[in-house]
């Protein structure tokens, strides 16, 4: 297929308050290789220069796509964001990209050609990404939880933990998944998860492409936690979200025919889990990480619990210690939850 044939993408690159790395953004997403396609750009009423700087670099543009800009009238939020830009979009794929992060050149080529030999079904086509930390000189690639294609049940997702199949980073999907179930609930602020859910319930694929795509950005603004109260604010609000995200989850598993009740009640069994969760948070270091080991409850190990506190910030020694100690006094905990 030539690429006069190919069909219509379109590319989204969400920004908010991002001045500093918007430009680096959207350089990214100028440069993409592909050459049927669509760039919208979209502001979500920044209070910063954010999008003086999209109008800017815009100006200039001379290259092959076709750009449209957007800044919403008031500030959507992320998943109303991410609403308004399945409305704008023409495109049979919408590729996701945030205003932080960078899109390596072949992001959008890679993902259709990916999606156009599975047969151009329903999907959610996706690829590994690289973490860059503001203040580290490293970088180190992230792999998705899943990271095979083909169909994944709702049996397999709901036995995995309900943990995202995919980064969410790096994801593309086909338009036909939003408009079956219409906008995600605007006072969401995840978008990724409830849309692999209506993924799996429409039987998409999930589509994973082995290559690095995206250059993912860790900033101080991201949901990761230590042990100052600032850490634990995030934390808080991070449960809350998983929170609105299982809600959502409910709401779209009501919407098919034919409800499993014994699904259901898994579903409404996380949500009560959630917020336990968030009870659990508090100014304790060992509740917060006892909080950590109850909210990912597919660890096994206190090698596995060590990680995810390396994560929320301890050193790896502490980390190792900690969890130790934590696996066994946590231990009955994760069984009765």
């Amino acid at each position: 297929m030539s690429g006069k044939d190919k069909p219509l993408v379109t590319l989204a690159l969400l920004a908010y308050n991002q001045e500093r790395y918007i430009r680096e953004a959207m350089i990214s997403v100028l440069a993409q290789d592909y050459q049927h396609l669509e760039i919208i750009i979209s502001d979500d009423r920044s209070t910063d220069r954010t999008f003086d700087v999209i109008r800017e670099i815009a100006s200039h543009y001379v290259g092959p796509h076709r750009i449209i800009l957007n800044q919403n009238e008031t500030n959507l939020g992320l998943v109303g964001h991410v609403n308004r830009m399945f409305a704008l979009s023409n495109g049979r794929l919408l590729v996701l990209a945030a205003g932080d992060d960078i899109s390596h050149s072949t992001r959008v080529s890679t993902l259709t050609d990916a999606w156009l030999r599975s047969g151009s079904l329903s999907a959610v086509v996706h690829s590994s990404a690289r973490v860059i930390r503001d203040r580290e000189a490293e970088v180190e690639t992230i792999l998705p939880r899943r990271s095979k294609s083909g169909p994944y049940s709702l049996a397999a997702y709901l036995g995995d933990g309900m943990v995202l199949p995919y980064l969410g980073c790096t994801a593309a999907y086909t338009t036909d998944i939003h408009a079956a179930f219409g906008s995600l609930d605007p006072k969401g602020c995840i978008e990724d998860q409830p849309l692999a859910f209506r993924a799996i319930l429409l039987k998409a694929q999930m589509i994973y492409v082995n290559e690095v795509l995206v250059d993912y950005r860790v900033t101080g603004h991201n949901m990761s936690v230590g042990h100052s109260r600032a850490d634990r604010v995030r934390l808080s609000r991070w449960i809350r979200a998983m929170q609105e995200s299982v809600t959502q989850q409910i709401s779209d598993y009501r919407f098919i025919d034919n409800n499993d009740p014994l699904i259901g009640k898994k579903l409404h069994a996380e949500y009560r889990r959630l917020v336990r969760l968030e009870s659990i948070v508090s100014n304790n270091p060992l509740r917060i990480a006892a909080g950590v080991i109850l909210g990912t409850k597919w660890l096994t190990s206190p090698k596995d619990i060590a990680k995810v506190l390396e994560y929320f910030g301890l050193s790896e020694s502490r980390a190792f210690a900690f969890a130790q100690r934590v696996y066994v006094s946590i231990s009955k905990t994760i069984g009765a939850s």
